[in-house]
This record gives structure tokens, sequence and C-alpha cells, in this order.
């Protein structure tokens, strides 16, 4: 009889055991469910991240690449604005000096007369 008795509580353990093994597998499913659908989020977040960033730099070597064109251009405008410079301070003096010696001649001509 004792031996049945220890049976029964020895099994009756193991079935609590059993139960208790059964539910903390439950609970470890579920959260490796929630890590697995965490991972999976994290994992997509990356690669829209990646991509983003990817875009980001075609974007930073088209801005330089335009940035690159209006440089140039502004140095084409700066030569062609001091070459206008150098031709109209060039007109200017030609200008003076033919009005000088269209005076001079004028003084030349009314002391001939």
């Amino acid at each position: 009889i004792r031996e049945c008795q220890r049976v029964r509580e020895r099994s009756s353990k193991l079935k609590e055991q059993i139960e208790s093994q059964k539910s903390t597998i439950r609970h470890l499913e579920q959260e490796n469910g929630r890590l697995s659908l965490n991972a999976s989020r994290r994992s997509e977040e990356i690669h829209l991240l990646e991509r983003a960033l990817e875009q980001a730099k075609g974007e930073i070597n088209s801005l330089q690449e335009e940035l690159q064109s209006l440089e140039s251009e502004k140095q084409d405008s700066i030569q062609q604005l001091e070459g206008s410079e150098i031709a109209r301070r060039t007109s200017q003096e030609e200008n003076e000096r033919l009005m000088k010696e269209l005076c001079e001649i004028k003084e030349e001509k009314e002391s001939l007369s």
C-alpha cells in the first residue's frame, strides 16, 4: 500500500512537472513568436533604412554634380563680367581720349580762325 501511495505521489508530482513544463513551453513559444515578429520588423526597418541611405547618397551625388556645374557657370559668368568690365573701361578711356582730342581740335580750329 505504501508503495502504491508512493507511486501515486510520484506520478502526481511528475504530472505537475509535466504541466509546468508544458506551461513553460507555451510561454517560451509565445515569447519566441514575439521575438520573431520584432526581429522581422527590425529587419524590414533596416532594409528600408538601407534603401533610404542609398537614395540619399544618390541625391547627394546628383547635388554635388549640380553644384560643380553651377560653380563652373559662376566662374564663366565672372570671367565674362570681368571681360565686359575691361571692355567697358577700355571703351570709356577711348571715348575720353577722343573727346579730349576733339576738344583740342576745336581749340586749334578756333585759334586758327
